[in-house]
């Protein structure tokens, strides 16, 4: 799942900012994790992953982002205010110097991890040695 860019806008929408605020709840509503691409100034881009949002009921726009990002140097869950600009959210005091903005958004698909066939035979083997060996140990 991804957001389309702004000159190929789904039907209903006329800004990006609006169908990307969409697209995010939806995504984190069905248990997707979300990847934010976000730019400055046309810049390169960087790509951050989203915790939670918040959001104006009245608009229907986010008003802030919870996210971490692998590039500045700590752990910690960061936030930030968002401000429409252009069709676009803005990213309140997320440089201080160049004005970052969201341009794609990713729902990623969350899978349940499955054991692979070799993993669960000595996951067997082992059992079945430890069982035999008490067993062994029983009658002795």
């Amino acid at each position: 799942m991804t957001t389309e860019t702004s000159s190929s806008l789904p039907s209903g929408y006329d800004t990006f900012s609006a169908y990307c605020s969409d697209f995010i709840v939806s995504s984190l509503n069905s248990c997707y994790g979300v990847s934010l691409g976000i730019s400055a100034n046309d810049a390169m881009g960087h790509a951050i992953t989203l915790w939670g949002v918040d959001r104006d009921d009245g608009t229907g726009l986010l008003t802030k982002i919870y996210f971490t990002d692998s590039d500045d140097d700590t752990t910690a869950l960061r936030s930030c205010s968002l401000t429409e600009k252009n069709g676009y959210l803005h990213m309140d005091g997320y440089h201080s110097t160049l004005d970052y903005y969201i341009d794609s958004a990713y729902g990623l698909n969350l899978i349940e991890a499955v054991p692979e066939p070799a993993s669960f035979s000595l996951l067997l083997a082992g059992g079945s040695l430890l069982f035999l060996r008490r067993k062994r140990r029983l009658r002795l």
